[in-house]
C-alpha cells in the first residue's frame, strides 16, 4: 500500500489543478492490512449492556452472571489461536471477538433457561443440569461447526481481500472451539455458585427483617 501511494504521489503532484488544492500522502490509515490499532472503548461497555439486556429477559440480576460467565472461554480461545497462527489482534479480530460474544451468550442462554424451566418445574438443580447439558449439547455444537465451516475459508485466506478478515475468522473459530468445550463444564459449575450465592442472601434478607421485629424496644 505505501509503495502504491509513493509511485502515485509524484504522477499527482505533477497534474494541473487549481492553486486551492494540494496533493498530500495521509498515513493515517498506515495500520490497515491487519496491522491496525484496536480502540479499547467500545468492548468494556458491550458486556455491561448485554447484562443489562439479560437482566430484562430473564427478570433477575444473578444468572445473567451465569450466562457472561463464559465470555472469557471464548476471548481466551480467540487470542490464543491468533498468536499461533501469527496474527495480530487487529480491527477485523476485534470484530471477530464481538461477534463470537453473541454467539457465546446465546449457548450459554441455551443451558442456563433449560435448566431454569426444569428447576421451576420440581427438578433436582443437579439433575436439570446435566439433563440441559445432555439435551443443549447438540444445537450448541450444530451452531459451532455450521460457524466454523463458514469461517474456515477466510481463515485460509482463500478470496478477495482474504489477508484482512482473516484474523476475523481465526478468533471466531478459536473461540467457538474454546467455549463449545468448556462451556458445558464451566457454565454448570457457575449457575451452581451463583444460585447457592443468591439462596444465602434472599435468605438474610428474609432473617433481617425477623430479628429486628424479635430484638426487644
Amino acid at each position: 500500500m505505501h509503495a502504491a501511494a509513493g509511485s502515485i504521489s509524484p504522477v499527482a503532484r505533477g497534474c494541473a489543478r487549481p492553486r486551492r488544492y494540494r496533493v498530500s500522502s495521509d498515513r493515517r490509515n498506515a495500520g490497515l492490512g491487519g496491522r491496525a490499532a484496536v480502540p479499547c472503548g467500545a468492548p468494556p461497555s458491550f458486556p455491561r449492556c448485554k447484562h443489562c439486556v439479560l437482566v430484562l429477559l430473564f427478570h433477575d440480576f444473578a444468572q445473567p452472571i451465569t450466562i457472561m460467565a463464559a465470555l472469557p472461554l471464548s476471548v481466551g480461545g480467540a487470542i490464543g489461536l491468533l498468536l499461533a497462527s501469527g496474527e495480530a489482534f487487529s480491527l477485523p479480530a476485534a470484530i471477530g471477538v464481538l461477534m463470537l460474544m453473541g454467539i457465546v451468550t446465546k449457548n450459554s442462554i441455551l443451558l442456563v433457561e433449560y435448566a431454569l424451566v426444569a428447576v421451576q418445574n420440581g427438578v433436582r438443580r443437579r439433575d436439570a443440569l446435566l439433563d440441559a447439558c445432555s439435551k443443549r449439547a447438540q444445537p450448541i455444537i450444530m451452531t459451532t461447526v455450521a460457524m466454523g465451516a463458514g469461517m474456515l475459508p477466510i481463515a485460509l485466506k482463500v478470496g478477495a481481500d482474504a489477508d484482512f478478515r482473516a484474523p476475523m475468522a481465526i478468533a471466531v473459530i478459536g473461540g467457538l472451539i474454546t467455549s463449545t468445550v468448556l462451556s458445558l463444564f464451566y457454565v454448570p459449575v457457575v449457575f451452581t455458585y451463583v444460585d447457592d450465592a443468591k439462596r444465602w442472601l434472599l435468605r438474610q434478607a428474609r432473617r433481617a427483617p425477623a430479628q429486628a421485629a424479635d430484638a426487644p424496644a
